[in-house]
């Protein structure tokens, strides 16, 4: 009887390894245990006069709308021109979204100039564009570390910059944002034919010595990294105060030179661990450890030196730039409550910047405070859909958020499972495997229309992808067989109660998609095969297992013989 049974069990075996099922979409997506229920909650955002506004400039920018997008920047020009220096910001904020988001412009441009030639605020919102563009082209690294490619894109998008900002000023010389974006451009490179200096008493006489923003842009040239001192910082912030008694918000020039010194101690901090590394990290033996706890010792130091100059910046006023460079130190420290009583602050006063919300969505996470991250997360894409450094901060958070997914995922654990996943989205749309978990997961809720929408999204995102179209396959198996999916043998193909139902998303179409881009990937051809049988098209099914015959698939061969015979009973009893 024992041997017996020996004998069956090696014949099972056989057969599975001969005959391997043709999908068993249970197997490709194990069901974790169900644990907490999943929280379909939708997420509310409350309402705000600067998220009104962002979409509302989405809107013109979608649309076309280019007086919509005339008026949207005159009003604010109308008001800075009133008061310049309580509303000064709201100019600049109006057309620093054409700098800071990423999307591409050209023809948009072209048509807005042309509806309007003769009004300046195309030539201005261009201005800031090109300016964006520069930077991007130019990256973040330093000098040495920076081609020259990379310097010639620059100055190429700063020379067209320069041009569209004067063609503006010749039209209404009074326009803030205009000098703003040229004295920044001069900072950069000496290649314009304009000198920060000279641009700044041009400003100073059309616009009036009581502008922050200006003043703030003259005073970045003077650090240190830019050619500049801390003297000169010192000498042109005292200079400054000679107006704040009209514009108190030019105190804080005062704290601003001990925020660029807390932020240069960065620079020193890695350069002594980096030797710290090099050196004792190295000796044999006893070379880790000591070096780990002298990085540790290191951070410690500047991060005290660091908050030091933190608050003499504080003690010359509030600043959401001084909250946010506080808050992050506060959250590179670990320290996340004290984090949060300054990043909610740097939001109040500057709600319209994106990349507060971001850090805030940051100090959410790790607390483990999930819907408020989830909001946070909405409300920074909201505000800055476009936005280059918000999608620069964005993507690798989305990838740590779909890893910590993946880590619940594969612990069977659904509701966190979803809850990264939906996380991971939030921060980044365009993240494939966030949409391919998150399909997963819908996938073992039996929420096969949102399965298939994001095993379609992550196939749109990487078509080479043969997982996502397979992916694809198991949910339109789900659809069409019931709960277990397909999981039959290959002999059983004659079992199948085929009934398609269209919901959208045409499987064929899909295999079709990726044949396309992966002509010779036979199992992709059996793949195609089999829907077509399923749907009674067996000729269709029979060219396309002959394909897979082919081109080497192992299981094809078995398979075109059962189309065949298939086939052919049809065609007699016809």
């Amino acid at each position: 009887m024992k041997k017996i049974s020996l004998i069956l069990l090696a014949a099972i075996l056989v057969y599975v390894l001969v005959f391997p099922p043709v999908y068993i979409s249970e197997y490709l997506f194990p069901l974790p245990d169900p644990g907490p229920s999943i929280d379909h909650t939708p997420v509310n955002i409350e309402d705000s006069s600067e998220l009104t506004a962002a979409i509302n400039i989405q809107n013109l920018i979608l649309q076309r709308d280019y007086a919509g997008l005339n008026e949207w920047i005159d009003s604010a020009q109308r008001a800075a021109e009133a008061d310049v220096a309580n509303n000064g910001s709201k100019a600049l904020v109006a057309v620093r979204f054409f700098s800071d988001n990423f999307i591409e412009y050209d023809e948009f441009f072209y048509e807005w100039t042309a509806a309007y030639p003769n009004d300046y605020q195309p030539y201005l919102a261009r201005a800031f564009y090109e300016f964006g563009l520069g930077y991007e082209s130019r990256g973040t690294k330093w000098a040495h570390e920076t081609t020259e490619e990379q310097f010639e894109g620059m100055e190429k998008h700063f020379k067209n910059a320069l041009d569209n900002a004067q063609t503006a000023l010749k039209i209404n010389s009074r326009l803030m944002p205009a000098y703003w974006v040229m004295i920044k451009m001069s900072q950069r490179t000496g290649k314009l034919d304009i000198v920060a200096k000279e641009v700044f008493d041009a400003a100073l006489v059309e616009v009036g010595p009581y502008s922050f923003g200006l003043r703030r842009a003259y005073m970045n040239g003077l650090e240190k990294r830019w050619g500049g001192s801390y003297e000169e910082q010192d000498a042109f912030s005292h200079e400054s105060q000679a107006y704040a008694d009209k514009n108190p918000a030019l105190k804080r020039l005062l704290g601003l030179k001990y925020c660029d010194r807390a932020d240069d101690l960065n620079t020193e901090k890695r350069r002594y661990r980096k030797l710290v590394d090099k050196t004792v990290g190295r000796i044999p033996f006893i070379g880790k450890r000591p070096a780990s706890y002298l990085s540790d010792k290191i951070n410690a130091h500047y991060a005290e030196k660091q908050l030091k100059l933190y608050a003499k910046a504080f003690s010359y006023g509030d600043y959401d730039y001084f909250r946010a460079e506080r808050a992050d130190l506060y959250y590179r420290l670990e320290q996340y409550d004290r984090a949060k009583k300054d990043i909610p602050r740097a939001i109040e006063l500057a709600p319209e910047a994106p990349k507060h919300r971001m850090l805030l969505a940051r100090i959410n996470c790790e607390q483990e405070e999930y819907g408020d991250c989830l909001k946070n997360l909405v409300m920074a894409n909201r505000l800055g859909p476009w936005n280059r450094e918000l999608r620069k901060e964005m993507e690798p958070f989305a990838e740590w958020l779909v890893y910590k997914g993946r880590q619940s995922f594969d612990k069977r654990q659904a509701a966190d499972a979803y809850r990264f996943f939906q996380l991971g989205l939030a921060a980044d749309d365009h993240n494939k495997f966030a949409h391919y978990w998150m399909g997963r997961i819908n996938y073992v809720e039996g929420d096969m229309p949102s399965s298939l929408e994001h095993f379609r999204r992550a196939a749109e995102l990487d078509p080479d992808e043969f997982a996502y179209y397979e992916a694809l396959d198991a949910a339109y198996a789900k659809i069409n067989y019931g709960k277990f999916g397909i999981a039959f043998l290959p002999m059983d193909w004659h079992k199948w109660k085929c009934e398609h139902k269209d919901l959208g998303i045409d499987a064929i179409e899909a295999w079709d998609r990726y044949i396309r881009l992966k002509p010779k990937d036979g199992k992709a051809w059996l793949m195609k095969a089999r829907i077509n049988y399923c749907k009674g098209d067996f000729e269709a099914a029979l060219a396309d297992a002959e394909k897979a015959v082919n081109l080497g698939n192992s299981d094809a061969r078995g398979r075109y013989e059962m189309i065949s015979r298939k086939l052919a009973a049809r065609q007699d009893g016809e």
